[in-house]
């Protein structure tokens, strides 16, 4: 489910933040998996949608302190899928996240091919399944349930780097208008959560005004 923010908290400015994404990651709130069929991601799926994933990916092998990607490189036109160890996945504000056995890294440039807004990093000895781009598309529409896995992955990254989970710090005093730096974007309802998450990615924004068919403010959704 798309989160939304409840309208009657006020704005929330999140300008001079400082975030430990260990604090907010899913994954750290229970045992990491050791395979894929255990990962909160796969669990439950049709054990043949994974071998699938499996038999069509390339396993690429990283040591510790070795990139799987860096900030503002190219997209590299494929999805990584951690099947052992872990990456460190930091943002260039500083924000980090930790991707574990299951983890889909790169999932956003799966969506847009824009450069990665990220590094990700082997925390140890790490593998990754790499999976080109045309092929996870392909397995994605001749398997409509790993649709819907990648649905509920994007929905949890939107809700884990929610703005109204941040740590709050700086700024406080200003007014809204004085730190807005972009126009206000928005939406209607009928946008699928993957248009959603594209629009906000290419018009560089974090947050979308939700609009019903009359023009009604309806929400709001923040990545």
């Amino acid at each position: 489910m798309v989160p939304w923010h409840d309208l009657n908290r006020g704005p929330v400015i999140a300008q001079e933040a400082t975030v430990t994404m260990a604090q907010r990651n899913d994954n750290q709130s229970a045992p990491h998996a050791s395979t894929l069929e255990e990962s909160p991601t796969f669990r439950g799926l049709n054990p043949d949608v994974v071998a699938a994933l499996r038999d069509r990916a390339t396993r690429r092998q990283l040591h510790a302190g070795e990139h799987a990607f860096v900030a503002d490189e190219a997209y590299k036109q494929e999805v990584y899928l951690v099947e052992q160890g872990e990456l460190e996945v930091r943002r260039v504000s500083g924000e980090v996240y930790w991707a574990t056995v299951g983890d889909l890294v790169g999932i956003s440039n799966f969506l847009d091919a824009q450069p990665y807004t990220s590094s990700a990093t082997a925390r140890g000895d790490t593998t990754l399944l790499a999976l080109p781009h045309g092929v996870l598309d392909e397995l994605e529409h001749a398997h409509p349930e790993l649709a819907g896995v990648l649905n509920r992955y994007i929905a949890r990254r939107i809700r884990n780097w929610s703005p109204s989970r941040q740590v709050i710090s700086g700024a406080l005093a200003q007014t809204a208008r004085a730190v807005m730096r972009t126009p206000l974007a928005t939406c209607r309802t009928s946008l699928s959560l993957r248009e959603a998450f594209q629009a906000m990615r290419q018009r560089q924004v974090g947050s979308l005004v939700i609009l019903d068919d009359d023009g009604h403010l309806h929400g709001i959704m923040t990545y």
